[in-house]
């Protein structure tokens, strides 16, 4: 083992990853170790003798003396302003800021006084980074969209942070993360950036179903036939349960625990803005639903409310006074019920599972007790869904097509032909083109005892389960109602 007394005091000197310097009591540099080549630029012999002030930038030289006498008078141990963010001046003009800490030493009749001095440009690069994501979460906290949050997120990226490109991905229908906000795709000669399948295996699919991120000092190595130009270093980062962020350099292993720190953070806040954003949503919804709820009880509920009013009061005169009170009631029951699944439930539903279409449509057909209605079931597969809200679907469906078509209507149910859904179907007078989007909405009815709920509430029940439903023609002429993009169990 090496004797710590056989090594001369250059020699640790020039083993510190700091570089030091020695000057006397009139700021004449007497000393400089070889880091300070490393740090800055410059030779140490070329140092000697020189004032200290040569390595302080113009705008800090100014009494730069005076503060050296006030340090000399007491000297001690301690750092140099560290509230004034103190920089040193290279050899080749630029300044690197730096962290500055003295100690004197006693000479006899001369201090010398011993700085070290340590380049701090990646810490205070740091800071900065920190104060900007401050600004940015602060931006971030003011928007009222997922299109927003995802153009904030990647301008932060690129602009604050200065990385060379970013792609804010999101999911809307949980089978692809779409590119919602891109920035500078063009620096790395990358095309118009795809859409990802999200159970395809590349790393923005993999990062969103796990929830934990990767990192890459060279994605080339990647061969997963997807086109990213020049890139080579990447980060992806998921945002929360929304999307992911994809960050990109043309540098190899150009992102260190910093950076990565810094990305993770910003879409950990994007995604907490998100939330926000989708409860306030779901919030809205809430309050529409419920404001739909007070309309109907002020308005809707009136009407009939007020015909069993007088045909009570008619009662002692005439027994069909007596049946039209009771129609007027019965048709009150009706709409309050449809009205509270509509307030209670609107577009949520519960847990899906396995379902056997045919086994649900023949539970709810046994309601109607018309003797003439017939219902044929066509090849009819098991699909995922809650099978409670789906029976609200074929109820409200078969209530629709006997209304329309008569007390003999003939309902079909089946599976669509591209194997996507299914659809039920009558052979009443079907819905005229022109009316086929109205039909979904509030209070929408042909018939004089309609509430105008049933096919509203089909319509929240399918968007919940994230289905499409669309109309056209039977085979007999009537209705045909389509469901689609329904996962259907194999």
């Amino acid at each position: 083992m090496t004797d710590v007394t056989d090594l001369s005091a250059e020699v640790l000197l020039d083993a510190t990853p700091d570089a030091v310097l020695l000057a006397d009591s009139e700021g004449t540099i007497t000393y400089a170790n070889d880091r300070v080549r490393d740090l800055f630029g410059y030779e140490p012999d070329r140092l000697i003798g020189e004032p200290v002030e040569r390595l302080v930038p113009g705008r800090s030289s100014e009494g730069h003396a005076t503060r050296r006498d006030t340090y000399l008078s007491d000297p001690e141990q301690r750092a140099v302003g560290m509230d004034l963010d103190p920089e040193a001046r290279c050899a080749d003009g630029s300044t690197a800021p730096v962290d500055i800490r003295l100690s004197p030493l006693d000479g006899g009749d001369d201090v010398q006084i011993l700085a070290a001095v340590r380049d701090v440009s990646e810490r205070r690069e740091h800071r900065q980074r920190i104060s900007r994501l401050r600004e940015a979460t602060t931006q971030l906290i003011d928007a009222e969209t997922e299109t927003e949050v995802a153009e904030m997120v990647a301008t932060t990226a690129t602009d604050l942070f200065g990385y060379e490109s970013s792609v804010s991905r999101l999911t809307d229908d949980e089978e692809f993360l779409f590119p919602v906000a891109v920035e500078g795709a063009d620096m790395l000669g990358m095309d118009v950036r795809p859409a990802y399948p999200i159970d395809d295996d590349n790393p923005v699919a993999r990062v969103y179903e796990s929830g934990e991120p990767e990192w890459y000092d060279d994605i080339q190595t990647l061969a997963d036939g997807y086109d990213r130009g020049d890139a080579r270093a990447a980060m992806y980062i998921p945002i929360g349960s929304y999307g992911v962020l994809s960050v990109l350099d043309s540098d190899a292993g150009s992102f260190d625990h910093h950076d990565r720190d810094l990305a993770s953070n910003l879409a950990t806040n994007a995604a907490t803005i998100l939330d926000r954003i989708h409860q306030e949503n779901e919030l809205q919804r809430q309050i529409d639903r419920l404001d739909e709820f007070a309309d109907l009880v002020s308005h809707d509920l009136r009407n009939p409310l007020n015909i069993a009013q007088l045909q009570l009061e008619a009662a002692t005169e005439s027994e069909t006074a007596l049946e039209k009170a009771s129609d007027a009631l019965d048709r009150m029951e009706e709409i309050i019920e449809y009205t509270l699944t509509l307030a209670r439930e609107g577009n949520a539903i519960g847990e899906t599972e396995p379902v056997a279409l045919d086994a649900i449509a023949r539970e709810c057909w046994t309601r109607f007790d018309t003797e003439q209605a017939r219902l044929a079931l066509a090849d009819t597969p098991r699909i995922h869904a809650d099978p409670e809200r789906l029976r609200h679907i074929f109820e409200n469906l078969f209530d629709n097509a006997v209304d329309h078509a008569g007390p003999d209507v003939l309902v079909r149910v089946g599976e669509l032909d591209d194997a996507s859904g299914f659809y039920v179907a009558d052979d009443g007078p079907g819905i005229p083109e022109a009316d086929r989007e109205a039909i979904f909405k509030r209070g929408y009815t042909t018939t004089s005892d309609g509430t105008g709920f049933g096919l509203l509430i089909v319509d929240e029940i399918v968007d919940a389960h994230g289905w499409e439903i669309s109309v056209t023609d039977s085979v007999d002429g009537g209705a045909r109602f389509e469901i689609a993009s329904v996962t259907v169990d194999s």
